[in-house]
């Protein structure tokens, strides 16, 4: 149930960006959030080296999707 949950939220923030006319999606995770990880892989985020404040923090994984 929480992970079509997520699905949801995941998909409705997708399609605001479109809508708005962003072209790429950037999301941030921790190591330790594995369900996440596994949803943003699942739906073609791909790890990007880490941004902004997450620059050099070592819990932090970050994502990217082309949209």
């Amino acid at each position: 149930m929480r992970f079509r949950i997520a699905y949801t939220i995941l998909k409705a923030l997708e399609t605001w960006c479109k809508e708005l006319d962003i072209k790429k999606c950037v999301l941030e995770t921790g190591k330790n959030q594995p369900e996440a990880i596994a949803l943003y892989k699942k739906n073609h985020y791909n790890i990007i080296p880490n941004f902004g404040k997450y620059e050099g923090v070592e819990n932090s994984v970050c994502f990217e999707k082309e949209l």
